[in-house]
């Protein structure tokens, strides 16, 4: 009894020390320093103008983003409108949807073309399958009449 008891104590006493610790981190809530919030405030203004350029310019793509992000963030001036994206920042990829190969139409076309393709091997397997079943059980018919 007395070694059920002592184990109980240093499970509850296990649980308080472990529990201790993550209180006291909960508790203690830095607030950034001024640095850091200037930081803060660049990219939530650098993140508004790639909004709004998006919006306006029609510009996307994740490496126009990240030279936008890259050069605004790296820039001196506290205003985005003044960062410029660089040609080279560009590629096939961000480019409009309207200027992308293939419209919605073929892609609908290629995705139906595809299920079609699954669907008939799908019978194709089926019929294999039956064709097999229904020789298995030929054959079986075949072993019981012998016996």
């Amino acid at each position: 009894m007395w070694s059920r008891l002592i184990a109980v104590f240093a499970a509850l006493a296990f649980v308080v020390v472990m529990a201790a610790p993550t209180s006291m981190v909960m508790a203690e809530t830095k607030e950034p320093s001024v640095a850091q919030k200037a930081q803060q405030d660049k990219m939530r203004n650098c993140a508004k103008e790639w909004d709004r350029r998006k919006q306006t310019e029609g510009i996307s793509g994740k490496t126009a983003y990240q030279a936008f992000m890259s050069i605004c963030l790296k820039s001196e001036t506290t205003d985005p409108r003044s960062v410029q994206i660089p040609a080279s920042a560009t590629t096939k990829a961000d480019k409009p949807k309207d200027e992308k190969k293939g419209t919605k139409k073929d892609k609908k076309e290629k995705k139906e073309a595809k299920e079609e393709k699954k669907e008939t091997k799908e019978k194709a397997k089926e019929e294999k399958d039956y064709s097999k079943d229904k020789k298995a059980k030929k054959k079986k018919d075949k072993d019981e009449d012998k016996a």
